[in-house]
């Protein structure tokens, strides 16, 4: 490899360092993580909204300048049982912020491709 090779490959493989933001989830600050694209490509195949959801809050959400999450998988049908309110908006804000994806619309793509 030629030396201005190595280096442009060094400089792209050593920035590595994941946004964060932090949302206010029911009076308490979560901080929403930014994935990889390994975990995108690893999870995109989830055809349930509700598990999509779940799987996001669960994955991303830690306990402000921590590694400790802050959700596990049994706490989905709790986080199903939330009321619809706000919190989904700043999910789908962060989300979208931290990824350019949008989750809610791929949502409304995924129940008008199945129905639901």
């Amino acid at each position: 490899m030629s030396e201005k090779k190595d280096k442009l490959r060094e400089k792209i493989f050593s920035s590595k360092k994941l946004k964060s933001k932090t949302i206010d989830l029911f009076g308490e600050a979560v901080e929403i993580r930014q994935p990889t694209v390994g975990q995108i490509l690893t999870q995109a195949a989830d055809e349930d909204p509700k598990k999509a959801l779940v799987r996001l809050l669960v994955s991303y959400s830690y306990v402000p300048g921590s590694s400790e999450k802050v959700f596990t998988v049994e706490d989905g049908e709790q986080i199903l049982g939330w009321p619809a309110s706000g919190w989904l908006d700043q999910i789908n804000t962060a989300i979208s912020e931290l990824t350019n994806i949008d989750i809610a619309g791929a949502e409304k793509n995924s129940e008008a491709t199945t129905g639901g």
